[in-house]
């Protein structure tokens, strides 16, 4: 205990006679509180639901749009498929979810997709299409089709990233009708960013509450200050 106060005295001993050690010192916590604020609006921001810049979307489509593709085909094929390239492998997440059926990762070889026994197509192009707030998630709903064109369902697609490599983590297949809500940025998981901005919105409105309780009380002393008038 005695060496560790006598070590702290020294410190602030050492600091106190330089003064340009103080100053590197004071940089230094000076320096730390800004990258802490710094992170803490950047966190707040994501969680606002602020979007990644769009080349930082863009530079994942490659990557999903041929994940997409390799399911679709595998699928295409007629009895159970195998569409297990397709996925992350290495997430222990991994899921192909159809109501309440849910497949893991060690039976992605042997899926049988509803969409693709009607007959059904991919579209090529997204209809929605997004990237966490964070950049470690990518979410895209893709349209199956009949041959007529009709919307039979939508792939709901969660990636991510392997290796330097977007693969799926999640695949859900959606109706029409689930999907109809689209797609809502999110920063860390889907669905953070509705709640947090309530929360937001809330304390807000009980800070504007407390000022304007606050104004009012300045403005009345004012006035008995001043004789009623």
């Amino acid at each position: 205990m005695r060496k560790s106060i006598s070590g702290g005295l020294a410190a602030i001993v050492l600091v106190a006679s330089s003064p340009a050690v103080a100053q590197i010192w004071i940089g230094q916590v000076v320096g730390n509180m800004m990258a802490a604020g710094q992170a803490a609006r950047q966190e707040h921001e994501c969680m606002m639901g602020t979007a990644m810049p769009v080349a930082e979307v863009d530079e994942t489509r490659g990557y999903t749009a041929a994940a997409i593709a390799s399911y679709s085909a595998a699928v295409s094929k007629s009895g159970h498929a195998d569409a297990s390239a397709a996925w992350n492998l290495d997430d222990g997440k991994a899921r192909w979810i159809h109501g309440d059926m849910q497949l893991r990762r060690d039976k992605f070889d042997s899926i049988s997709d509803p969409f693709a026994a009607a007959g059904a197509h991919v579209d090529a192009a997204p209809a929605a299409y997004l990237r966490s707030g964070d950049g470690k998630f990518v979410e895209g709903h893709w349209a199956a089709r009949d041959s007529g064109g009709n919307l039979v369902g939508v792939y709901d697609g969660l990636f991510t990233r392997t290796a330097g490599v977007w693969k799926l983590r999640t695949l859900t297949l959606l109706s029409p009708s689930e999907a109809s809500a689209g797609l809502v940025q999110f920063c860390h998981k889907p669905g953070d960013v509705g709640p947090y901005k309530e929360a937001y919105e809330e304390r807000q409105q009980i800070l504007e509450m407390k000022r304007a309780e606050k104004a009012a009380r300045k403005a009345a002393r004012e006035q008995a200050a001043n004789g009623g008038n």
